[in-house]
Parts: C-alpha cells; structure tokens; sequence
C-alpha cells in the first residue's frame, strides 16, 4: 500500500487501489502516525510526504519526498453548515466558531427529522434555517459541511450541491461502524477524518486527517481524583435493546460488589424506561463533559464516549456479554480501554481501571484515533480551508433520482403512510 502524505497540495500521482493521500497539518505527529501505519498496515507499505514535512520527521528510512505543484487556491469564504442532531449541531458550531472571522457561515437543519437539532442552536441564541434548494442557490457556498452522508435527507442535499457544482464535506462525527449496509461516508465528495485507524477502516482514496473538534474541551478535564464510575446506557434506534437491562444489572451488581458510587448516564435518543434505577441523569453533547468531571472510569457498549473519556484521561471497559460485532478496531489493551465480555471480566476489569493513574499513555493512542497533540482540530479544519479547494463530483443520473425520491415532502407522505 502506497500513503501519500501531503499538507500544501494533492499530489498528481494516479490513484491506484494501493494508493491512499492523506492531508496532514506540518506537526511533529505525523510520525506518531506513520508509525501507527508501519505497524498496523498489512503487507508491504511505502511513504511518500511532501517535503513540506521534512523538518518533522525522525525516522526517515523508508520515507521518499515529493515537491508540492505551485497553486494558487482561493481560499474558502462561505460555507454552509448541515446539522442534522443536537450533537451534530454541537459540532457544526464548534467549526463555525472557529472559522467566522475568516468566513461567512450558515447553520442549517432538516426539514424532517431534527432530532433537537433546532432546540440546540435556538438555546444558545445561534441563527440558523431548515435547509432548501433556495437557501442552498441564494448563499451559494463554496462547500458544504456534513456529519452524515449516509441517510437520505443529506443525500438529497449532497444531489442538489452536484447539480449546482457545490463540493461536500462529510466530518466524522465520531467512531463509527463502517461495516453495515448505509456505506456512512462514502458519499459525499470529500471526508475529513478522526484519526488514522479510520483510514484502515473507510474504504476511500483521498482523506483529510483533522481530528474531531467535539474533543477539545474535554482535555481540560482532570478526573483522577474522582471516584465515580459511570455507566452509558445508549441502547438506540432498536440496537440491542433487549439486552439494556441485564446489561445495566451486571454493571450495577459490580460497582456495589466493589462499593463504588456509579451513575447511568441516558443517551438522548435511548428510549428505555430507567424508572427503576437509581442514579440516572440524561445525557446530551452539552452535558457530557461535565459528568466526566466526576468520573473514574467508563462503562459503555459502541459509543463515541470511549474516546470522549479517554481525551479526558478517563479509562474505559467496553462491557460486551451480548457478542456485539465492531466494524472498528478500538486497539484494547491491559491499562486503559479494556474489553470485557462477562460479569467476571467485567469485575477483574473495573477494578484495572479504577487504579489506572497514567493518563499521559493514552495521547500516542489518541492521535490515531480521534485528535492530535500538536494542533487542535478546529486549527487544523482552519488552516485546510484557508488554503485547499474542493471539487464537487459530476452530477449523475443517480443524483437527480435522488433529488425526486428523497425530496422532503415526498418523504413526509411515505411516512405519513407508512405510519397510517
């Protein structure tokens, strides 16, 4: 396999089954990440970096260099922001924070399934509008920013964007199970991506490698003090749901056998009736950090919290009795992300994690996974839209079903039928 490494420009080389190019900020990370590739890549692996990373590099045996092409990019002044949650929203924000000094920028929503994407910018006083054809051509921004490329709202905007030549940009919002039948991030034109594993497991040729802006506070956080352990319960979208409870029993029955103060935290989009547990508190994007502040150690199942708590030096066990199957490899270890798949596991496990007192181990784990050291992700999705252009795909006969089928108010109907 080939990487391509480049910051400045992509390189003119043919992209082959064997070639992925990756953009990098120039820190001194990039070899926590080539490093990550030498040992994971299966087969034979070759680096090419733009000389631009020269400076940065320790090890240059098997590195070989290219000179980037002179360009004259227009660096990027509108974007249009599509959230399509409340965290999603969360995130949006964070980019358009980051970036409005510099650009002009549009939140957007949904016509149809918000899930309190609304309620998020409406509490903290942040314009926006629900997308349409007609806020898309009047704005007429130079890219469109996603967290979800996979259902079929944003796959109707991503036709629209094709129809009027406007590029996509589809952010990883988390980890993600890149293995199921929804292709997540294979549609639209370009993704920016958490972390190096994600190049293993997203089958695409050209990648943005910036981090997750939805970490960065979370560094901040000191927890090595606190006792509690706490429990998420995200049992969403009919995933498992029938194992919640004895999922929650075991983990409960462990804490008390240990004499340790837990608390379940509820997704807010997990549906289960919890009135029977004690120590419940709702979960949201905005409320996270503030119960790590008061935590030991995690529990959870698949959950983009495995690596929130572990940006905030907080260990984790994925407690996993119900045999669920990842399409991502988290890297488990003895220390901090631990894997325990019965009660006795689950016990030996907590107790592993309960002493861990080196949060300093996790950050080379953390750069090839969801957020570097050097530079924060907002720097980085900055410093890429100030001086690389995207390019929209060609509008396909695919596209403009699309625009037809996934039409909001032709959706509305099924569904109205649907239910009926």
């Amino acid at each position: 396999m080939e990487y391509h490494f480049f910051h400045y420009d992509k390189p003119h080389a043919a992209l082959t089954d064997k070639t992925k190019q990756i953009w990098f900020p120039l820190t001194h990370d990039i070899n926590t990440v080539v490093n990550y590739i030498r040992i994971h890549q299966k087969g034979p692996v070759v680096f090419y970096l733009e000389s631009s990373f020269k400076p940065y590099i320790n090890n240059p045996t098997d590195i070989h260099y290219f000179h980037p092409l002179e360009t004259n990019h227009r660096p990027i002044k509108k974007i249009l922001f599509f959230a399509q949650s409340d965290t999603l929203a969360h995130s949006c924000w964070l980019m358009g924070e980051a970036l409005k000094n510099s650009v002009d920028v549009i939140y957007t929503i949904p016509q149809l399934k918000k899930e309190k994407s609304d309620m998020f910018f409406k509490n903290k006083n942040i314009p926006f509008k629900k997308f349409s054809f007609r806020t898309l051509k009047t704005f007429n921004p130079d890219v469109v920013v996603m967290l979800n490329d996979w259902s079929k709202q944003p796959q109707w905007v991503i036709a629209l964007c094709r129809l009027l030549k406007i590029p996509t940009v589809c952010m990883q919002e988390s980890v993600i199970d890149f293995g199921d039948r929804f292709k997540r991030m294979q549609w639209a034109d370009e993704v920016m991506v958490q972390g190096t594993q994600t190049i293993f497991d997203l089958k695409r040729k050209v990648y943005y490698l910036t981090g997750n802006p939805r970490y960065e506070a979370l560094q901040a956080i000191n927890s090595i003090h606190k006792n509690n352990i706490l429990i998420n319960c995200n049992f969403t979208y009919g995933i498992f749901e029938e194992v919640r409870n004895t999922w929650l029993d075991d983990i409960i029955s462990c804490a008390d056998t240990l004499k340790t103060p837990y608390l379940i935290s509820q997704h807010p989009r997990d549906t289960g009736d919890l009135s029977s547990y004690q120590h419940v508190i709702r979960s949201s994007s905005m409320q996270i950090a503030d119960q790590l502040k008061n935590t030991r150690c995690l529990v959870t199942r698949f959950s983009s919290l495995i690596h929130e708590a572990l940006v905030a030096g907080i260990p984790v066990i994925y407690y996993n009795p119900h045999g669920e199957q990842m399409s991502y490899d988290f890297g488990f270890n003895d220390e901090f992300l631990l894997l325990a798949t019965n009660k006795h596991e689950l016990e030996k496990a907590l107790k592993k994690a309960l002493d861990f007192s080196e949060p300093e181990k996790i950050k080379d784990y953390l750069v090839n996974h969801c957020i570097q050291k050097e530079n924060t992700p907002t720097q980085n999705i900055k410093e890429l839209f100030s001086f690389l252009k995207f390019k929209p795909a060609p509008f396909s006969i695919t596209d403009a079903w699309k625009i037809i089928l996934y039409h909001p108010s032709l959706l509305r109907l099924i569904w109205y039928i649907i239910k009926r």
